[in-house]
């Protein structure tokens, strides 16, 4: 493989933990449908509002699973009234 030409080792490595800097910490789900839960949710109440199989949103709590795309959507537009409570309320 050949040297890349004008880029110091030390300048790659600067470069790479800039970008790892930059990449924000995965969403924690279970806090997110805990949070839901404190605020009066059930977890069957939740699968229903974003159109989940129930077993689905246990998985999500008790197993650690990652929701596709289109549950995290929902899960945050159902989430971002609550938290928005919470930080009034705080």
């Amino acid at each position: 493989m050949g040297r890349m030409v004008g880029c110091r080792p030390q300048a790659v490595s600067e470069l790479i933990s800039k970008c790892l800097r930059t990449i924000p910490p995965p969403v924690d789900w279970r806090e997110i449908l805990l949070e839901l839960v404190r605020a009066g949710w059930r977890l069957r109440l939740v699968a229903d509002a974003i159109n989940a199989p129930p077993s689905t949103a246990q998985d999500w709590f008790n197993d650690g699973a990652q929701p596709d795309f289109e549950y995290t959507r929902s899960l945050l537009k159902l989430h971002a009234p609550v938290i928005t409570s919470n930080r009034l309320t705080a």
